[in-house]
Formats: C-alpha cells, sequence, structure tokens
C-alpha cells in the first residue's frame, strides 16, 4: 500500500506536519477545535507545495507529456479554493467552531487523499 514515492513526495511532509502541531502543544489557541481548524488550514497549504512539487517533477511531466502545466494548475486552482474556504472558516459564526474545525479537517484530508492518488496512479 505504501510505496517508497508515496513517503518521499507526500507521507514525510504530512508527517512533519503533525510533528509540528504535537511540538507546537498549546499554541497559544483558546480551543482544541480551533487549533484542529488551524490543522487543517496547514493540511491544505502544505497540499498546495506537494501538488505543485508533483507536477514541477520529471516523472509526471514525462508520463502525462504536455498536458501535465494544465492538470497542475487545474489541481493548484481546486486546491486554492478549498483553502480559501478553510480561510473563511476562520470567522464564518454560522457554524459553531467545532464544525468549522471538523470541515477545516476534513478539506485538509481531502488534499492529502488526492496529492497521495497523484503519486499512487502517475508515481508508484
Amino acid at each position: 500500500m505504501f510505496s517508497m514515492a508515496w513517503l518521499d513526495y507526500v507521507g514525510i511532509p504530512y508527517l512533519a506536519l503533525i510533528a509540528v502541531a504535537v511540538l507546537e502543544r498549546g499554541g497559544g489557541w483558546e480551543s482544541l477545535s480551533r487549533k484542529v481548524l488551524e490543522l487543517g488550514i496547514d493540511a491544505c497549504i502544505l497540499g498546495l507545495g506537494v501538488t505543485g512539487s508533483l507536477f514541477a517533477g520529471d516523472l509526471i511531466r514525462s508520463k502525462l507529456g504536455q498536458d501535465a502545466a494544465a492538470l497542475g494548475v487545474a489541481a493548484i486552482l481546486i486546491e486554492l479554493i478549498v483553502l480559501g474556504l478553510c480561510l473563511n472558516m476562520r470567522t464564518w459564526r454560522v457554524w459553531q467552531e467545532r464544525t468549522r474545525a471538523t470541515v477545516s479537517i476534513a478539506f485538509g484530508v481531502m488534499v492529502l487523499i488526492a496529492d497521495s492518488e497523484i503519486v499512487w496512479r502517475l508515481v508508484a
């Protein structure tokens, strides 16, 4: 299930994100929900970088040819929209903080899954 390519491209960056979240501990957040909300935002931001590095690499460009750039831009655009939604969750008071945190972390996990699929289908 886990290949070395997945670990190199996706696993290590996301494990580092989890390590930073653990090391940060309280981090000055007023609640656990707020920290989870911020972790979802951080996961989306990290996903942008992972996606960019994947599509900038020669391996994916050699497999997709001329379509690699367009697909990379489309993937990043979708991830930017998801990130924008997560960022707006910080101040959107229609939902309770716990619900906003759940949605934010779910979006972060969706970006992780998308990056993992790119690696499993095109690299591994």
